[in-house]
């Protein structure tokens, strides 16, 4: 759920006429000694729960 000043943020231009916004948000982390099943398991769950689109692990 976005904070409140965000969504405020968002909402003064979507509110001009014509306006088209995207919002993206990108999480890139690098783990030197990979991840636990479980762990990725639980970041795909995560994404998928906040309904990000795109996820992937590497």
């Amino acid at each position: 759920m976005p904070s409140a000043p965000s969504a405020a943020r968002r909402d003064k231009l979507t509110t001009l006429p014509g306006s088209q916004v995207k919002l993206r948000l990108e999480i890139e982390a690098d783990v030197p000694g990979g991840l636990e099943r479980a762990k990725v398991r639980a970041l795909v769950e995560n994404a998928n729960t906040l309904g990000f689109i795109e996820k992937s692990v590497e």
